[in-house]
């Protein structure tokens, strides 16, 4: 009972003895945090740089059959009819004349059918010469030239000059024009 006695010598002793045990659990408490945020860092960046690889691997496939489905089509005898004819009317007659249009209706509805099939923004027919005999969206586009006309340094422009380079359909890079 002497140890009642002296409250004031009980409350220091209890008193070290916490701090003397808290000390240490305290630190190894903030050890432990730092490293178990360091390791959620570390995982977190590998996991983003596999779902980043993913998704490059994933765009670099989309675009590859984007590609070749585009060149499969500018294949086709009704891809390759429609540009004949309308680089044969559009070089005997200017664009926005009655001729061209009826040339344009004949093939508008294969052309609607791959741009909306393939949820494309637009097809365009671009003759030897860089005219622009025939799109779908008729835009500012339709009946101008892409090597001498005012396209002719947009990625348009520039990937038609590298097909007739190549002697390969190519899909443009996304660019405005």
């Amino acid at each position: 009972m002497r140890f009642f006695k002296r409250p004031r010598l009980a409350l220091y002793l209890i008193g070290w003895f916490l701090l003397i045990a808290f000390l240490p659990l305290t630190a190894v408490t903030f050890m432990t945090l730092a490293e178990s945020e360091q390791t959620i860092h570390e995982i977190a960046a590998r996991h983003l740089g596999a779902t980043e690889t993913r998704q490059i691997q994933q765009m670099e496939e989309y675009l590859r059959d984007r590609e070749t489905m585009a060149t499969g089509l500018s294949h086709t005898e009704t891809v390759v009819n429609a540009l004949r004819d309308m680089s044969e009317v559009f070089a005997e007659t200017p664009y926005g004349t009655e001729e061209y249009a009826r040339a344009d209706a004949k093939h508008q509805p294969y052309l609607r059918g791959i741009n909306d099939g393939m949820n494309w923004y637009d097809v365009i027919l671009i003759d030897r010469a860089g005219n622009v005999v025939c799109t779908v969206m008729k835009e500012s586009d339709t009946g101008t030239n892409m090597v001498s006309g005012p396209f002719k340094d947009t990625q348009i422009g520039r990937s038609f000059r590298r097909t007739m380079a190549l002697v390969s359909p190519e899909l443009s890079d996304w660019g405005t024009y």
